[in-house]
């Protein structure tokens, strides 16, 4: 007879285990499984007709996005919940990965804290560890009141730093590299997210929160797409020759298939910036504290209300 673990009984329809407890028939039927959330880096081999899944595609690394997902899964157990279904949430160990889901679960459903939602969790599963990443993740999941913000500058920060590392792990440009992993295109996944977490009560952007190429006069980008640290105000002027930002739609075609170049006006084609996914480096008050500076702007080439040197 094969030894299974059983899985951890967090609230009474909520169960959090391993890989093993979620593939061992006798285990599901005797708890009574309807549902199974697993996070992993592959899918289950082995499914039961009478069970409904959900399959979430993470390693168990620090700089894994498994924060955009928290409302999806959330969505996921409750819907099990509401039709009588037990549900169990499950990664390889249930150690980190498929915890943090189940903290972020209960975070929402009992509107607690994180560090309250993981000690409910720990008392029932002692061996808990989420990796630093993602106990970073919820923290700002708690901080931006339990509901996944694309305004909330942190968390576009955090998109960031997660495109960079998926796009130096798959390298696009690097075709011989490419055709050996499967790995869906970053950049997409990238703006899919900040606009499906983009509020809809979202205020219109003041006619002075702009960026425009000081050539063709062309809109370019916000406030908002700037990066600066915590102790600058929004509207400091910067006292770097760089301003530094997120990917913008109109750079697409060739920040995906390039390691560095330039970066153009996409109306009058002049030279506004450059990029490098081996990141820049700048020691100015603006910028020394962030690690993600990939998308260098030169402050010369455009015009903006916010900039005092032109």
């Amino acid at each position: 007879m094969d030894y299974v673990i059983k899985p951890s009984n967090i609230n009474g329809m909520v169960y959090l285990g391993d890989i093993e407890s979620a593939t061992h028939w006798p285990t599901l039927s005797s708890l009574q499984i309807k549902r199974i959330l697993t996070v992993d880096i592959r899918p289950l081999d082995k499914y039961e007709k009478d069970i409904d899944y959900l399959f979430i595609k993470a390693n168990d690394f620090p700089n894994e996005d498994l924060l955009s997902y928290f409302e999806e899964c959330y969505q996921f157990i409750s819907d099990g919940l509401e039709k009588g279904h037990k549900v169990l949430v499950h990664c390889m160990a249930g150690v980190s990965r498929s915890a943090t889901i189940v903290i972020s679960y209960l975070m929402i459903k009992n509107s607690i804290t994180f560090e309250q939602a993981f000690d409910l969790v720990k008392k029932k599963r002692s061996f808990i560890k989420p990796n630093p990443g993602f106990t970073r993740q919820l923290i700002l999941f708690e901080q931006m009141n339990r509901k996944v913000d694309a305004m909330n500058t942190d968390y576009r920060l955090f998109l960031l730093n997660h495109l960079r590392s998926k796009i130096l792990l798959c390298r696009p440009w690097n075709t011989q590299l490419n055709d050996s992993r499967n790995l869906s295109d970053p950049l997409t996944d990238y703006f899919k997210k900040l606009r499906n977490f983009m509020p809809n009560n979202t205020a219109q952007q003041k006619s002075e929160d702009v960026y425009k190429c000081k050539k063709c006069r062309l809109f370019l980008f916000n406030s908002i797409n700037v990066l600066r640290n915590k102790s600058q105000e929004s509207h400091v002027s910067t006292l770097c020759n760089s301003i530094f930002i997120e990917p913008l739609n109109f750079m697409i075609n060739y920040i995906n298939n390039q390691e560095l170049g330039l970066i153009n006006c996409p109306n009058c084609f002049s030279k506004i910036g450059s990029f490098n996914w081996n990141q820049f480096n700048c020691k100015c008050n603006s910028h020394n504290d962030l690690n993600c500076l990939v998308f260098k702007i030169d402050h010369k080439k455009v015009d903006s209300p916010y900039l005092k040197f032109n």
